[in-house]
């Protein structure tokens, strides 16, 4: 007999570092929805994410490992819309490309992803200069 398995295998691996970046529309959408209204939404996005100079790939993931299998497992949320929408809009599948080009559709934007990269982890973790 050929084909694929029958019985759905899922790893879980805790993250290296002990923390996770988090980047969810829900959790800046009046900030997100603000800026997608003004006009030039993307040349803001477009500089800022200029001014994080990351390069390459970062993986993502949508579900985290469970946090009470790891207590000491740190979640850091981005409470900028303009990281969020900058993460959110630029991955693809399980992966960020730093030189994506934007999507802005809300049925893309509207999602939660994770990451152990440290520099999503810095990012989430910064508050963007207004």
């Amino acid at each position: 007999m050929g084909g694929p398995p029958r019985t759905a295998v899922k790893a879980v691996l805790a993250p290296l570092n002990g923390v996770l970046a988090r980047f969810a529309l829900q959790t800046v959408r009046v900030a997100a929805e603000a800026l997608l209204a003004r006009p030039d939404i993307r040349e803001v996005l477009d500089e800022a994410w200029q001014a994080e100079e990351l390069s390459g790939c970062a993986l993502l993931t949508t579900d985290p490992p469970p946090l009470v299998e790891w207590p000491g497992l740190k979640v850091v949320r981005a409470s900028d819309a303009v990281a969020a929408l900058n993460v959110l809009g630029r991955s693809r599948g399980g992966m960020l490309v730093a030189s994506a080009p934007l999507v802005l559709d809300l049925d893309h934007l509207d999602r939660t992803v994770f990451s152990e990269d440290a520099r999503l982890v810095a990012l989430a973790g910064r508050r963007r200069r207004r």
